[in-house]
């Protein structure tokens, strides 16, 4: 509708940069609609406006409210608060694209965060995000290189690995469907757990991510029986009969778009060790499991992190672009597939040129990136593993000489 009005047409004959803000509100306004998932009563329309006039702020609170106010840089001018968050500082958004490549329009934007910057009394936060979906376009944009012109002694990157490990917790709920609530819940203690099957003899099996299958009783919720699997479990078990004997049989192994990705969230969020096999039971079987292997802890020895700081974040960029997804967050591995950070392959560039742009472990599932990935990219994500590497190992030794401030 916007294109067949001449809307868009019309705000781009305007060429001056109140014309290209128009046009990316209503490119954004259009991306927000087809991303926007209606709940509750009335048209989708209805709700995507009721959403709307939320998000536009209008009944904002006042001062004297317990609310975040949220504001514009510009008309946060002369005022102060105690707390301060400044969002999207990202290369491309804040300082925007047009003014990167003009001193003018850079100086112009560095002075209004420096406003943004002294708004705050006590503290101030930065946040940018690693992905973003703008105008129906995912980006992956480095963090603001105004956060980069700060001095380091004044800035700090938290840690809120804590927080978000608190909050993911996994359960199992039994719903009412007529009555439309909930009649019990199994606390899991860990997320991305599997799948279940319920029984004719009122039982509901479920496998967990710490190498647990479960039986419940199906109308009261209670714990019956459980066996360890040796592996975290995502399938859902199956049942069925032989011979008048009934089975219970389960696919166990981890891994997943969480199990990949979500870096050492997801190494705690499941039994270290990963056995994929099916597992079969029955009523009075007496069959054990062996044994796991006693395997040597691994030990991050990486190359010194000699990168420059440049180097490091464009390395962080590319590698959150194109290895994130099965290498983990942060370059953290899961323990489902080799984490870089123990690789031997990190010391060698000609090595991970080999396996990473020519493919010689595509039969293991590495597809080769040589299309995507030229050499000095590769050399940017090899610095960037290097340096978290060398992190991480900074991190562990201060943790066994103060094991406190762990």
């Amino acid at each position: 509708m916007i294109q067949h009005s001449g809307l868009i047409e019309h705000h781009q004959k305007d060429k001056a940069d109140r014309g290209e803000a128009r046009v990316e509100n209503l490119l954004e306004l259009v991306s927000a609609a087809r991303g926007f998932d209606p709940d509750g009563d009335g048209s989708p329309l209805q709700s995507f406006l009721a959403h709307a006039v939320l998000e536009s702020g209008e009944g904002q609170g006042t001062r004297a409210d317990d609310c975040v106010q949220m504001m514009t840089l510009h008309t946060a001018k002369g005022l102060e608060f105690p707390l301060v968050f400044l969002s999207g500082m990202e290369d491309g958004l804040f300082p925007h694209q047009r003014s990167i490549n003009d001193l003018e329009g850079l100086e112009e934007e560095r002075r209004l965060c420096y406003v943004g910057m002294t708004r705050a009394m006590r503290q101030l936060y930065f946040t940018y995000a690693e992905q973003r979906r703008l105008h129906g376009v995912d980006s992956h944009n480095a963090p603001s290189r105004f956060i980069q012109e700060l001095p380091p002694d004044l800035a700090k990157e938290p840690d809120v690995g804590p927080q978000g490990e608190a909050s993911l917790k996994g359960h199992l709920a039994a719903w009412d469907p007529v009555a439309n609530k909930e009649v019990w819940r199994a606390e899991l203690g860990h997320p991305w757990n599997g799948g279940v099957v319920s029984t004719a003899g009122n039982l509901v099996f479920q496998g967990t991510a710490m190498g647990e299958l479960i039986a419940y009783s199906a109308d009261t919720g209670a714990r019956l029986w459980s066996a360890q699997t040796q592996a975290g479990v995502l399938a859902a078990p199956i049942t069925y009969e032989v011979d008048g004997e009934q089975y219970v049989a389960i696919e166990v192994g981890w891994g997943g778009a969480f199990g990949l990705a979500a870096g050492e969230l997801a190494l705690k969020s499941h039994l270290a060790a990963n056995l994929p096999r099916v597992l079969a039971y029955k009523l009075g079987g007496k069959a054990t499991l062996p044994a796991l292997p006693v395997e040597a802890p691994a030990v991050l020895d990486p190359p010194p992190d000699r990168a420059s700081a440049a180097t490091v974040v464009a390395g962080k960029k590319l590698y959150h672009t194109y290895c994130s997804n099965c290498h983990g967050d942060s370059a953290t591995g899961s323990g489902v597939i080799p984490d870089l950070r123990y690789s031997s392959v990190i010391k060698d560039a000609a090595a991970m040129d080999v396996i990473v742009r020519q493919g010689s472990l595509q039969a293991n599932g590495m597809v080769a990136f040589k299309d995507e990935v030229s050499p000095q990219d590769l050399d940017r994500i090899r610095a960037y593993v290097i340096h978290r590497a060398n992190e991480d190992k900074r991190r562990l030794a201060e943790s066994v000489r103060n094991p406190a401030a762990d």
